[in-house]
């Protein structure tokens, strides 16, 4: 089932009540939001990984343009690094999708 506004609040009530939670007491203790996503969670931890290592990659080759020479060989060497990371992620997901 898709989450939408609508019945996502359902699910949020419908998940509290099947656990045995009070409406009144839940209202001024705390709320927990149950979602359900059609990703897991440690493939989802993998995709944003991914993200991150991507966005410092295109961050860095800006970095590495714009700097002296002693800056470019930073960024060189973080973008290897980065690349290689990027790389491990990419091949992790390709095994969990399989």
């Amino acid at each position: 089932m898709a989450c939408t506004p609508h019945n996502l609040a359902d699910i949020h009530w419908r998940t509290y009540t099947q656990h045995g939670g009070d409406p009144m007491t839940q209202a001024s203790t705390q709320t927990r939001t149950v979602t359900e996503s059609p990703v897991d969670n440690p493939t989802y931890n993998l995709m944003q990984a991914l993200t991150s290592k991507l966005e410092a990659i295109e961050a860095y080759e800006t970095y590495r343009e714009d700097g002296d020479a002693e800056a470019q060989q930073l960024f060189d060497d973080l973008l290897r690094d980065e690349r290689q990371h990027a790389e491990r992620l990419l091949a992790a997901l390709r095994n969990r999708m399989r």
